[in-house]
């Protein structure tokens, strides 16, 4: 098992290095063109290579046998981020989705999310959206031949280091009224799913100080075929964490 994970690692490795080299060249074929759709294709360029470094990062952390690798503070080696700009890379990679889907992505970050650091909190954040997107998409499509919808995004940092991020959708809401259960490993309503993003959600939030997280029902939506969900992370971001990332 340790060799066939070391050559998975070793795999894995060749086709990020492969991939960026790829990216690179996809940048430079732009150039110094302009226009809406070539800023666009930046933007979203610029979502690959967040995700690509943060899944090298990942790689190479197993393959030294670091501990918490799970819990990175960054996109790549030595680049830290803040809160705000870890939430608005996980929106910008369920984007595509969303914008197929006619579900709009609206961010409302503080003062605090923009200076205090990530720590540990991004595979969290985007397995949240992620869940929130595929629970719009289980929903009736419109006129228009999609479900629409709305997920909303709140981050808050008190100057005292407690933060909190919550994540509204008005999805088909939860598939159990056991909020404990959705986040035991394994359990799963998707087809091929594996039941291991709130599990491993709530594995990190157990490393952080004072850390909780929490998936209940809305209470504020009219519409019962569309009851959403909320999705609610607290903790205390440690010192280290406080001091503007970057």
């Amino acid at each position: 098992m340790v060799e066939r994970l070391e050559a998975l690692a070793h795999e894995l490795g060749n086709l990020l290095d492969g991939s960026m080299r790829t990216l690179l060249q996809a940048e430079r074929s732009l150039g110094d063109a302009e226009g809406g759709a070539v800023d666009d294709a930046r933007k979203r360029l610029d979502t690959v290579r967040g995700s690509l470094e943060r899944m090298a990062d990942l790689v190479h952390a197993a393959m030294r046998g670091t501990p918490g690798l799970i819990g990175s503070r960054t996109f790549g080696p030595g680049r830290p981020v803040t809160l705000a700009e870890a939430i608005r890379h996980a929106a910008d990679v369920v984007r595509p989705d969303a914008d197929d889907l006619g579900i709009t992505i609206d961010l409302r970050l503080d003062a605090g999310a923009e200076t205090a650091g990530s720590g540990p909190v991004y595979p969290i954040v985007l397995n949240g959206l992620r869940n929130a997107v595929e629970a719009i998409a289980a929903c009736r499509p419109s006129a228009e031949g999609k479900p629409g919808g709305c997920i909303e995004v709140h981050a808050s940092v008190s100057p005292a280091g407690r933060a909190c991020v919550l994540i509204l959708d008005d999805g088909s809401g939860l598939p159990t009224s056991n909020g404990e259960g959705l986040f035991r490993h394994g359990f799963t309503t998707k087809p091929g799913g594996r039941g291991i993003g709130l599990s491993l959600s709530r594995s990190v939030v157990r490393e952080l100080p004072d850390g909780a997280i929490e998936l209940r029902p809305r209470t504020d939506l009219a519409d019962p075929a569309r009851p959403g969900a909320a999705l609610e992370v607290r903790w205390i971001v440690r010192a280290e964490d406080r001091r503007r990332a970057g």
